[in-house]
């Protein structure tokens, strides 16, 4: 990220704004959290990634990391509401489906170490929502490609009959 730092997400836990593909970080200092999987022996990092469109699936991993890390998630309030927990060493990934949009915090967690961490994001953006080419963790879900700036429909997927032979879009035209 950046490096700002934003309002902690408890106190004594400060969150950081997730603005890259993949972070790494080290947590240190005292547990401050403990998801419902586990965690609140060792230090945790909190980080929020803000949803700003429409998005078939949002997807976290802490896959990569040096340390056995848990991974729990929250929406528009950091340290209340858990959507999800997850712990399946060595790569802990959480997906969510259809995820509406607002602030999502991302907590990467131990059970009894500290230590470094990645942390990835991904994503698939829904037709006709915004998307950079260059921003390749979030891809255009099936049929849009990104045009540049927006999902927009393939061939396939536009309605119309490009091929000249009276059958429109797939599967009417193979």
């Amino acid at each position: 990220g950046d490096g700002v730092e934003l309002d902690e997400c408890v106190p004594g836990l400060p969150t950081q704004l997730l603005d890259q593909a993949t972070e790494v970080g080290t947590t240190s200092g005292a547990s401050q959290l403990a998801g419902s999987c586990g965690g609140g022996n060792a230090p945790e990092a909190a980080w929020l990634y803000p949803v700003e469109r429409v998005l078939r699936e949002l997807t976290f991993t802490t896959a990569g990391s040096a340390i056995d890390t848990l991974l729990y998630l929250y929406r528009d309030t950091c340290g209340t509401g858990e959507l999800a927990c997850q712990d399946t060493f060595p790569n802990e990934t959480i997906r969510l489906h259809d995820p509406p949009p607002g602030d999502y915090y991302a907590i990467v967690d131990s059970f009894q170490a500290q230590g470094s961490y990645t942390l990835g994001v991904s994503g698939v953006i829904a037709g006709g929502e915004g998307c950079d080419p260059a921003e390749t963790n979030f891809v255009c879900e099936v049929g849009y490609l990104c045009d540049g700036t927006t999902c927009a429909p393939t061939a396939c997927n536009d309605g119309g009959d490009d091929d000249g032979d009276g059958d429109i879009d797939y599967p009417a035209d193979p």
